[in-house]
């Protein structure tokens, strides 16, 4: 079932991503910017959102494709980009990654879009991002982990996976996954180079607790 009517009416309200995630700053620095040209690294982020981490790659030089359900999410997109130039396309991620060819793009980001989705989804969407990503190219995605606040609020899909959330940052934010360590291990489990990072913030004083998972990797050279 499309969540395109529940992001569109958050992006009606919303305005919000107007700073990329410095996670992802860091890595595109440490990975990415001894490549040149910038403009022959192919990017594709999954929930691209309002654009700001589009806005980031883009101004940085390097092509990129931001996908994200919402019609106005990427109206906004478009806004915040102001000169510089990138491909957006409103749709569903997974259906929108099929119109590419295989091999097509140097690295897939997520953050915060993978984990909008039952597991068996999710597990649809990395292996599509998969198919498009070359041999060697790499996987950033940051992914809420049981320990945030609004896990085990609202209504239960699945183990791990709620709607409805009551509390916290996904509060109104339809379907989310909280994934464990070995869950995001057995996500990307194709990629080599896999790396999980724990990170963990608060906010109002500590009143509430969020923690991410960072996970990186690499596609294997010999994949098809």
């Amino acid at each position: 079932m499309s969540h395109q009517p529940l992001w569109e009416a958050v992006h009606q309200k919303r305005a919000w991503g107007r700073y990329p995630s410095i996670d992802l700053v860091r890595f595109v620095a440490q990975h990415y910017y001894h490549v040149e040209p910038h403009a022959n690294v192919r990017f594709v982020e999954v929930g691209c959102g309002a654009g700001a981490n589009v806005w980031f790659l883009a101004r940085e030089g390097f092509s990129v494709c931001g996908i994200d359900f919402s019609p106005k999410a990427i109206e906004r997109a478009r806004e915040y980009l102001g000169k510089l130039s990138a491909d957006l396309r409103a749709g569903d991620a997974g259906e929108v990654l099929r119109t590419f060819p295989a091999r097509h793009f140097d690295c897939v980001v997520d953050v915060g879009c993978i984990q909008c989705n039952t597991l068996a989804d999710a597990r649809a969407l990395v292996a599509e991002a998969t198919r498009v990503l070359k041999p060697g190219g790499r996987c950033f995605s940051l992914l809420h982990h049981p320990e945030s606040l609004g896990y085990g609020t609202g209504r239960k899909i699945e183990p791990g996976t709620f709607t409805d959330i009551e509390v916290g940052q996904l509060k109104g934010l339809g379907v989310n996954h909280f994934y464990t360590e070995a869950e995001a291990r057995t996500l990307f489990v194709g990629f080599t180079d896999l790396t999980v990072d724990v990170l963990t913030h608060t906010r109002r004083n500590q009143g509430e607790r969020y923690t991410h998972l960072l996970v990186t990797g690499r596609k294997p050279e010999a994949a098809a």
